[in-house]
């Protein structure tokens, strides 16, 4: 599973901020200019995306593919799957 850290300080991320506004600024303005429609992505689209890598992440976590991290012992693969089962359950609702 990916995980970001946040791992810059907060007087560089004012920097990037700023810089990234007037990025998107200039881009918008270039749009315009030309007549370039502007993507609009819905949050249910975006919603979904996450879910999907959720649920790969989720697949990757259960006991039958974590043999290229070693052997899970035979006692632990039953309740590790019966937790990702009810995770994969929690997220198919929520699709």
């Amino acid at each position: 599973m990916t995980t970001f850290e946040d791992d810059i300080a907060d007087s560089v991320k004012l920097v990037v901020v700023g810089k990234l506004r007037r990025i998107r600024s200039a881009i918008e303005d270039l749009k315009s200019y030309y007549g370039l429609d502007t993507e609009t992505v819905s949050n249910r689209r975006r919603i979904s995306t996450r879910l999907v890598i959720l649920a790969i992440d989720l697949t990757e976590c259960l006991s039958k593919y974590l043999h290229s991290y070693g052997e899970v012992p035979e006692s632990e693969q039953p309740i590790l799957d019966d937790r990702g089962s009810r995770l994969e359950a929690l997220l198919n609702e929520v699709n």
